[in-house]
């Protein structure tokens, strides 16, 4: 008993080891050597999850112990696939000195009494792009800063927001029945170790608020869960897509909640006045969102001499999303999945939209996790295949992540209803 209890020490502290060799070479030109590291630990990684899947003994302290050692070296360690934390510091490095991050970019001649070699000089875009994030990524930026304006402590910010969303889904596993151990499938996973205490992410506080909004809507508080919704939205845009997943016909309280939490956020920006969404329409452009070369269906028809417009793509995908929201939200039965519906319309929305970057994957992993969705877990781990997509074919690469993700998919889908099949047989030949 003691032994199988124990099983998870031996993969876990495979995790770790190999956490500490891909940390030893950290360069943001080559990403070679922390992406075959989180390769490696993926594999250790299926056999943990496997392992806690199919058995209610493993011991949450020691899933929990291990999910520290595994982001205690990518912590102290600099950024090795991402330069976006040093844009964070910047942006509250210009609030704290009185400036609107939306007004300039880096380079202006207004914020030259601002720059340094340590945080100025590895801002991304700093000579055509202010900044991208929103108001509450904004002001999370501006108190960390004022603590301390350095790489390590943006990390370190990130990861308590981590811990607060790894309680967070330790509350719902329990409130859904669940063993709490089954946090060892978000805790575990190489991506969050690397994108979040690694490169140090906004991304885990967006995942923070929306486990809360989650949390609150199970509890039956649509307010504070459209309230919670409305700041994860200010930390990153596409928590917007949970909505439907929460909402409920005829109650307006939560997306009162959530607009009118939206609309605060952006207050004291407004000086900036069209500018407050700073680069991101330029980001849509830079990102091939107008000429449709982000998206891997696109791609796809091209390789095959089919042309589909970036138009009549969008508008097929947005048709797509929108009438599963509308199911989701009127017509889904049981009415009270929040997780997996929540993990229904956030997976279709990330393959809609193809993201270029592999921390876009990451908010589908505390969503998978509390549905057990290994498709899921194992398009996280294959989602580092994108940091090779700039130095080889695309639609290649993309490919890598894509496809076999939707193979396993389909294959996962079959084995769960042949399973389900055949305990309905064995109980009416029991009966």
């Amino acid at each position: 008993m003691i032994a199988a209890r124990l099983f998870l020490a031996g993969p876990g502290l495979g995790l770790v080891a190999i956490g500490l060799a891909g940390a030893q070479h950290p360069s943001l030109a080559d990403p070679t050597w922390p992406v075959a590291a989180a390769f490696a630990q993926g594999a250790l990684y299926f056999v943990a999850a496997w392992w806690v899947l199919g058995r209610r003994m493993s011991p949450l302290p020691l899933v929990l112990l291990v999910a520290v050692l595994l982001r205690l070296t990518p912590l102290f360690s600099p950024p090795s696939l991402s330069d976006d934390a040093y844009r964070y510091v910047w942006d509250g490095r210009v609030q704290a000195a009185g400036t609107n991050p939306y007004l300039h970019v880096p380079a202006a001649p207004a914020l030259a009494h601002l720059r340094d070699a340590a945080i100025y000089e590895n801002v991304n875009r700093r000579d055509y792009a202010p900044t991208i994030y929103p108001p509450a990524a904004q002001l999370l930026f501006l108190a960390t800063t004022r603590v301390s304006e350095s790489i390590t402590w943006m990390k370190i910010t990130m990861v308590a927001a981590e811990a607060l969303a790894v309680a967070l889904l330790i509350t719902l596993l329990r409130a859904a029945g669940q063993p709490p151990a089954l946090v060892l499938l978000y805790a575990w996973h190489p991506l969050p170790v690397w994108e979040f205490a690694g490169n140090g992410h906004v991304d885990a506080a967006a995942i923070a608020c929306m486990l809360a909004a989650i949390f609150a809507r199970v509890r039956g508080r649509p307010g504070l869960a459209g309230f919670a919704l409305g700041v994860a939205t200010l930390v990153k845009l596409y928590p917007l897509a949970l909505l439907p997943a929460l909402w409920r016909p005829r109650d307006f309280r939560l997306p009162a909640a959530l607009l009118a939490t939206v609309a605060l956020g952006y207050l004291p920006y407004l000086d900036a006045r069209a500018g407050v969404l700073g680069f991101l329409p330029g980001y849509l452009r830079e990102e091939g969102l107008e000429s449709g070369g982000r998206f891997w269906l696109v791609q796809v028809g091209q390789a095959l001499g089919v042309r589909i417009p970036a138009g009549a793509y969008l508008a097929a995908a947005a048709l797509f999303l929108g009438a599963l929201s509308l199911w989701i939200a009127l017509l889904r039965r049981p009415a009270d999945d929040f997780a997996g519906a929540s993990l229904l319309v956030a997976t279709a929305a990330v393959l809609a939209f193809s993201p270029h970057y592999a921390w876009y994957a990451a908010w589908l992993l505390p969503l998978a996790a509390l549905a057990g969705s290994v498709p899921v877990l194992l398009f996280g781990v294959l989602a580092f295949v994108l940091y090779f997509e700039h130095a080889h074919n695309r639609l290649l690469v993309e490919s890598l992540l894509y496809v076999p993700s939707g193979l396993f998919a389909l294959l996962w889908v079959w084995m769960r209803r042949s399973g389900a099949r055949g305990r309905a047989a064995t109980e009416i030949e029991n009966a």
